[in-house]
């Protein structure tokens, strides 16, 4: 080159539908000697992170911790559950002219519940207060599976209330922006014992030499994901292994006596009701056995109402729901199958299957006497038969006496 001023301009092409974020670089104005033009890159691009708050019940092996953001979580259906988005902004973010951003939220098992919330935080984590709802458009109504929040131009500067003052304020490179919502799991399409997963993305301005912040851009996917559970009680005989139908339940916080009845819809959790009259009635039916879908991690509690004929009624007992996680390249997580999802408390009457839902409840014949020793029953038949012999000799006696 020449000796001279040259102005050197970034001819990339921003492709906004690929995983691959990028940005442009500011014009250069260079003077060289006529030997060498040194350009220093002077671009960056947003990160967003996306975590799911875990309630107060913890994972068996300590993945999550309790009321703590993370990747995973484990809720109830009809319990509300914390998302958060946290988006940086670029490190040269102060050569934008104009900065807009859209989260890009998409959820699947799970829907929109309410408490959408945007919140200005400096590098210390302080926050610079609440943004405005005039600040920001497309808030998603309740049930709704997916949103795109978009935040107008950054760069004008953003009204928010701090405490009870609202002021104009203007951010810089090291502020980050954090929407905070509430989800619940959706019956229409939720995965039982299964990852629903909760994506997002950031799209971001990409050209800071253009008026309107250029084309807009976007961060990779980032995934959450809830987990619930279902388990399958099945009535059985303990000694032949067959089903015992139309065998009814009632699903209980605990073995209890105060303890709270489960209400359920179409095999649903929905709610724990005090009166027993306002509980579901579960049925083995006609297969024996029937489902309990929708259940948060935990101990909970089987009631039998009523034996069937010819056997031994249960006393209630408890059965245990243990998350044991582990990473998966689909669905970040899921639920390990080396591990029993499902413990009980009456290991004589109920037994669970590694990595299986399903509950056998088994009943033991009133006909099925005890065995101990291989003369259980014939101990039974002969003090019975001495008794009638000797009542019949005593019987006999009596009466030769009576002829004296």
């Amino acid at each position: 080159l020449t000796s001279g001023y040259y102005l050197v301009k970034d001819t990339t092409v921003i492709n906004g539908n690929d995983e691959n974020p990028d940005s442009l670089n500011t014009y250069v104005i260079k003077v060289t000697d006529g030997t060498n033009l040194v350009i220093t890159e002077k671009r960056d691009v947003p990160e967003l992170t996306k975590t799911v708050k875990q309630n107060s019940t913890a994972d068996a092996n300590s993945i999550s911790t309790v009321d703590t953001h993370g990747a995973v979580a484990d809720y109830a259906v009809g319990d509300s559950i914390e998302f958060k988005l946290k988006a940086t902004l670029p490190s040269n973010y102060a050569d934008y002219k104009y900065y807009v951003c859209t989260f890009k939220d998409e959820m699947s098992g799970l829907k929109y519940k309410d408490g959408m919330k945007v919140e200005i935080f400096d590098n210390s984590n302080a926050s610079r207060g609440v943004v405005k709802a005039t600040e920001y458009s497309g808030v998603p109504t309740a049930g709704a599976k997916l949103f795109n929040l978009a935040m107008g131009n950054l760069v004008d500067g953003v009204n928010v209330t701090n405490g009870t003052v609202d002021s104009t304020i203007y951010l810089v490179p090291s502020d980050y922006i954090v929407v905070t919502y509430n989800a619940e799991l959706d019956t229409n399409d939720v995965q039982y014992n299964k990852a629903n997963p909760n994506e997002a993305s950031l799209l971001y301005s990409s050209n800071p030499n253009a008026a309107n912040g250029g084309d807009l851009d976007k961060t990779p996917k980032k995934k959450a994901v809830v987990f619930t559970y279902k388990v399958s009680p099945k009535k059985v005989d303990k000694l032949s292994g067959d089903i015992i139908n139309n065998v009814t339940f009632y699903l209980r916080e605990s073995t209890a006596v105060d303890a709270k009845y489960g209400k359920l819809i179409d095999g649903v959790f929905d709610s724990w009701v005090t009166n027993k009259s306002d509980a579901t009635v579960l049925s083995s039916g006609s297969t024996g056995s029937f489902d309990i879908k929708g259940l948060d991690e935990g101990t909970y509690a089987l009631e039998e109402i009523a034996a069937a004929s010819n056997y031994i009624k249960l006393d209630p007992f408890t059965f245990t729901i243990s998350a044991y996680w582990v990473t998966d390249a689909t669905d970040v997580y899921a639920l390990d199958s080396t591990k029993k999802l499902i413990t009980t408390s009456d290991t004589a009457n109920t037994s669970t299957a590694i990595n299986s839902d399903e509950i056998l409840v088994q009943n033991t014949p009133i006909s099925a006497l005890p065995t101990t020793g291989g003369i259980g029953t014939t101990v039974f038949y002969v003090v019975g038969g001495i008794m009638m012999v000797a009542a019949t000799v005593l019987l006999v006696i009596k009466k030769k006496m009576s002829k004296v």
